[in-house]
């Protein structure tokens, strides 16, 4: 088998993987999800913010939970074009309301759809030779 069939095997064994850690988590906190919307407090990027590509900004969100005012302890990437100040869309655990969670149903799926991709072209890298 070729080398570059096995990097394809490996890749879509690790994008499962992922997926399936992505899909459990979502299982398991399921019925703790709330979603509200929050305004960004403070902004970390990867690289310096005139790198536009290969970067991201990472943000600290302010957001009302019970009438009581609560910053994340956990960062959330989000857009670059984003700003302090600028209103977010959250997902926070009910019974730690200081921390988000960050998984979604998108992740799992796109996970799952690229080990699927990774696999067939596996095969007819497998099947070609």
């Amino acid at each position: 088998m070729g080398s570059v069939v096995l990097l394809f095997l490996f890749a879509a064994f690790a994008l499962s993987l992922l997926g399936c850690k992505e899909g459990i988590i979502l299982l398991k906190k399921r019925d703790r999800v709330c979603k509200t919307t929050g305004n960004i407090v403070d902004i970390s990027t990867l690289a310096a913010e005139t790198m536009k590509v290969y970067n991201s900004k990472w943000a600290l969100v302010m957001y009302s939970v019970d009438g009581q005012m609560i910053t994340s302890q956990n960062r959330i990437v989000v857009p670059m074009s984003s700003n302090i100040g600028d209103p977010v869309d959250v997902q926070y655990d009910r019974d730690n309301p200081n921390v988000l969670i960050v998984q979604s149903p998108k992740r799992f799926i796109i996970f799952l759809l690229c080990a699927v991709a990774a696999l067939i072209i596996a095969l007819l890298l497998k099947l070609k030779t």
